[in-house]
């Protein structure tokens, strides 16, 4: 190929040096290999020669050179040969168009169109295109549907060429509706087509209807191209479908297509969005050439799901690789280090980036500032924001973002004080912060000024600024203001409707949630995740399974249920309406499980008392590779602790430390309480002795094992020792430590720390009452304890009497027994009656006789006190 450009370059440059005059056939001839080559160099060699023989406007020529100019992407070149041209044809036209599109340049394509016909030329085949490919990237459907009419008066809709840029412009355009009525009318469809309609609605989040035409297309005998895998793995990642993407990953390899780049880093997303990490690493091993975008997407996986460890060691491996880290990756990995426990990672990584000199940049330095501002560190916020040799709206956003995220309202709003101060006008995104930020406040004071802030300066109308108001109103519980926003709207999109669903469903208001949302499907506003899972939320909370189970049906229509956060929505929703089966085969059909599923189930089944399923569970979870997380082990804990399962918990005690949670306080004083409920008090003592911090659950924890097992003087020991250092006693700890004296019979200290409660700010309950009664009473103080009872602040339960009728009956004292019965038989008939009430509808006139009747004792020895 170089030897023969090298051969024309030497025949033209001859011919244009040595001036010889040449005829057009001849000229003709020379140029012949010059077009066939495609050759920049040579084209403009041949311009020369063309100029200086005076051809220029010979259309013959002049197409050649307007198409080699336009394919090499020289448009002013391109532009200077066309307008040379005496005579365009429509193939000229053609080339002209098709060189502005390339470039972008639509609306002057539409121009060039519009003259072409004043030229009196019809547009043919490869002329519409071209056209419909201008208005798909300018978003003009009305000329786009204009150009749709002269296409099928000219009956060239039927062209496959002309049928497919017809789908690729409708789709662009946002007309998926006109897009399908174009597919769904040809009759030779190819794989361009398939793969443009396709690629259409993944463009539009309509991921299972693009599988299932994936699917349509294989039955139909095409072969998927390239183009098409790499649409239907999006969509695969987009509903998280897992196995679908696994089989389209083995379809790839049987066809032998060549994992590329841009197909390994597609392959790479879906696999990472579908939280299967080791599926994602290995085609990054496993690819040929890794570029920075295929460590990024590795990264943006690791990112997605939190996974810090192992980003930063990726981080390290692409350096060592050879591969230098980019604006992007920084990024990625910054993302990864936006809460407190990986404020160290952060903090390392500024530095590197400062040795990059890359803190500098504007998209790196603005990360920076949202690290900081994410991990509450926000002095560090400041001054990495101060030091950006340009601070822009993305800058102020993140540290007003900051300001919001921790409940610093009064700083949000004096910083916005200070940017008005500077000059400054804030644009939506911050004015949205600061509202955010105001919602940290107790009322929606400060919410309202800087509403009138946003009057003043003509945001109210803002979609982004209007629907943080509605959010900032809802979750004030002022849903009267937020519905008045909403309906100031000029159009409400979905993110509008999800601020107002999200209100009720945080305010319980179950009914006016299921409505809205019906309402919002009347005005054909799709609703997305988030709006579904604030419906589903209400409904659960609101007792509603059958607008629950409607929901579900909506959300399978519409391919949604596979999306994770909507089934763990679902799954709560089921067991809240008491509905377990509902929520056990949901679990059964999702396609994806994350931890918070599986504790979802397993909290579920603890509830209802269902052990083993919660064992069982746990080892399915196990077996899937998922990572328990603290709410699994609470879950287990709580689990064994009611079977009493000592050997069980002992497997799990060394789970947990091998999970890294050892040192979790909250863990560790599950622990305690669960080894206490095993009756292992040696290993209460040993995780209590070894903890380095301990809060009042703590100090409770090991007080109530050491009471529950009758080691009384331990627990009042431990009761000293924690008031020794420093931690303040809560009422269930004096309720414990009470027990203890009663049971160890502990009068006069039983009393000292009764009278302890009120310099502790605790107001004694009746179960507290009832520890005294019973202390006094096994110790023969029968008197106060009778005036114990008659001075509580709150009337006695039938417990606090029967103890001391108990107390009575051993003490063989029948004056105050008698009294006590009296009183015992008023408490047991009010709390009967208080049931009856509250069943009353399902309680009948036989039901209230027997009550009646049983209500009344015949004699002491009736209620076991003699």
């Amino acid at each position: 190929m170089a030897v023969r450009s090298e051969e024309a370059l030497q025949s033209l440059c001859r011919a244009h040096f040595q001036g010889l005059p040449l005829c057009l056939d001849s000229l003709t001839s020379l140029l012949q290999p010059v077009f066939a080559l495609k050759d920049l160099a040579l084209a403009r060699t041949a311009h020369a020669v063309i100029i200086s023989n005076d051809l220029q406007s010979l259309p013959l020529l002049g197409d050649h050179l307007v198409r080699l100019f336009g394919i090499h992407g020289t448009l002013i070149e391109a532009c200077l040969a066309f307008s040379q041209n005496a005579a365009p044809s429509a193939y000229t036209w053609q080339a002209i168009m098709s060189s502005h599109v390339a470039h972008g340049k639509y609306e002057a394509t539409l121009e060039l169109y519009h003259d072409m016909q004043s030229d009196g030329i019809m547009p043919n085949k490869f002329i519409y295109p071209c056209v419909l490919q201008a208005c798909g990237g300018a978003h003009l459907l009305e000329q786009g549907l204009y150009l749709h009419e002269h296409i099928q008066k000219s009956a060239l809709e039927s062209t496959p060429i002309v049928a497919n840029t017809l789908i690729v412009m409708y789709t662009k355009c946002g007309s998926l509706k006109d897009a399908a009525k174009v597919f769904e009318g040809m009759k030779h469809k190819d794989v361009i087509t398939w793969g443009s309609i396709i690629s259409g609605y993944c463009q539009y989040g309509e991921s299972l209807t693009a599988l299932n035409l994936f699917s349509k297309m294989q039955l139909e005998g095409i072969a998927p191209n390239r183009v098409v895998f790499l649409c239907v793995l999006k969509a695969c990642a987009n509903i998280f479908a897992l196995e679908e993407g696994r089989l389209m990953h083995e379809q790839i390899i049987r066809l032998h297509f060549e994992v590329d780049i841009l197909l390994g880093n597609t392959l790479i997303y879906m696999y990472a969005k579908c939280g299967s990490l080791k599926d994602a690493e290995t085609v990054l091993q496993g690819l040929a050439v890794r570029i920075v975008s295929s460590w990024n997407a590795m990264i943006g996986g690791y990112a997605l799901y939190g996974a810090v460890d192992p980003a930063f060691e990726l981080f390290r491996s692409m350096q060592i690789d050879g591969t230098c880290p980019d604006t992007v990756t920084y990024t990625c990995v910054l993302t990864l280090c936006g809460n407190e426990s990986a404020l160290q990672h952060g903090m390392s990584l500024h530095e590197h980036i400062v040795s990059t000199g890359l803190d500098s940049n504007e998209f790196v330095g603005n990360s920076l500032v949202d690290m900081y501002s994410k991990c509450g560190n926000l002095d560090e916020a400041h001054n990495v924001f101060n030091s950006l040799p340009k601070q822009n709206y993305v800058s102020w956003g993140a540290l007003f973002a900051g300001y919001a995220q921790h409940a610093h309202g009064m700083c949000a709003f004096e910083l916005f004080q200070k940017m008005l101060q500077k000059g400054l006008e804030p644009n939506e995104v911050v004015l949205s912060c600061i509202l955010k930020a105001c919602t940290s406040f107790e009322g929606p004071y400060l919410g309202k000024v800087t509403h009138s802030y946003v009057i003043i300066m003509r945001f109210e109308s803002d979609p982004i600024v209007g629907n943080i108001l509605v959010d900032m109103y809802s979750k004030f519980g002022c849903l009267e203001d937020a519905i008045k926003v909403f309906n100031q709207l000029v159009s409400p999109n979905v993110v509008s409707w999800g601020a107002i669903l999200a209100g009720f469903a945080q305010h319980d208001q179950g009914k006016a949630a299921v409505d809205w949302l019906r309402k919002m499907l009347l005005k054909d506003v799709k609703p997305d995740a988030t709006a579904y899972c604030c419906v589903v939320k209400a409904c659960g909370n609101s007792g509603l399974l059958e607008e629950g189970r409607w929901i579900h049906d909506q959300l399978y229509r519409n391919g949604l249920q596979f999306d994770v956060a909507i089934g763990n929505a679902l799954i709560e929703m089921y067991v809240k309406c008491d509905s377990l089966e509902d929520a056990h085969n949901l679990f059964e059909t999702m396609r994806v499980h994350d931890v918070v599923t599986w504790n979802l189930l397993m909290a579920a089944y603890s509830h209802s008392g269902q052990a083993l399923a919660v064992i069982e569970l746990f080892e399915r979870m196990q077996s899937s590779g998922a990572h328990a997380n603290q709410v699994t082990f609470l879950i287990l804990l709580h689990v064994f602790g009611c079977m009493g399962a000592l050997e069980q918990l002992k497997e799990l005690h060394s789970q947990i430390y091998e999970s890294g949670l050892g040192s979790d306080l909250v863990i560790m004083n599950s622990l305690i309480d669960t080894y206490g409920k095993c009756g292992s008090l040696a290993d209460c003592s040993r995780i209590f002795d070894r903890m380095s911090s301990r809060d009042e659950v703590s100090w409770g924890s090991i007080i109530a094992g050491y009471t529950q097992h009758g080691k009384y003087r331990l627990a009042l020991e431990s009761f000293e020792a924690m008031k020794q250092a420093g931690a303040k006693p809560n009422s269930m700890i004096f309720t414990s430590v009470l027990s203890a004296c009663s049971r160890a019979a502990l009068t006069e200290e039983g009393r000292r720390h009764f009278r302890s409660m009120k310099d502790s700010g605790i107001i004694p309950t009746v179960e507290h009452f009832n520890c005294m009664i019973s202390l006094l009473g096994r110790t023969g103080f029968l008197i106060e304890a009778k005036e114990l009872l008659g001075s509580m602040p709150v009337s006695p339960d039938a417990l606090g009497w029967t103890s001391l009728l108990n107390s009575c009956k051993a003490y063989a004292e029948t004056d105050i027994g008698t009294d006590c019965l009296e009183h015992f038989v008023s408490a047991r008939t009010l709390n009967m009656e208080n049931d009856l009430m509250c069943n009353v509808s399902e309680q009948t006139a036989k039901d209230d006789l027997q009550l009646e009747a049983h209500c009344e004792p015949q004699t002491w020895k009736d209620l076991g006190a003699y």
